[in-house]
């Protein structure tokens, strides 16, 4: 669905605004690099920390941080908007894309890692195990 869609709803009924998280690369860089899921390389939100928690343990091993955003969902359908994004969008009048809600069910069907991986654009490996689960607490403790 593009936003231009839902502006046209006049039953905005299975929509709501609630808390969602997002992980992207953590760099010193212009660019944006969050997790993807392999299937399209499109980014995705979760709704539930601890399913965000267990997708970034099947992700190779970088730096990252977790956004917390508010965000317009509807559950039902595993469809959400940014409304920080939507918001600029529809200021500069360029369309939003929905973006996947990866929920505790979706992972379970999903639960491998390759179905996840980090946007292209950004290159290796670059931490230790150890340096990773300090992160993860981190992000994870952030939010």
């Amino acid at each position: 669905m593009k936003s231009s869609e839902l502006m046209k709803l006049s039953d905005l009924t299975g929509w709501k605004v609630v808390e969602g998280y997002m992980a992207e690369l953590k760099h010193g860089l212009m660019g944006y690099f969050p997790a993807v899921t392999t299937k399209d390389e499109q980014p995705f939100v979760c709704l539930d920390k601890e399913v965000l928690k267990k997708i970034l343990g099947l992700l190779s091993k970088r730096e990252f941080k977790v956004e917390k955003l508010l965000i317009l969902a509807n559950e039902e359908s595993c469809q959400a908007f940014c409304l920080g994004t939507l918001k600029y969008n529809w200021e500069m009048e360029r369309e939003s894309e929905t973006l996947d809600i990866i929920t505790a069910k979706k992972l379970e069907e999903m639960n491998s890692p390759k179905f996840f991986k980090w946007a292209p654009g950004l290159i290796g490996d670059d931490m230790s195990t150890e340096e990773f689960q300090v992160t993860l607490e981190f992000a994870m403790s952030n939010i």
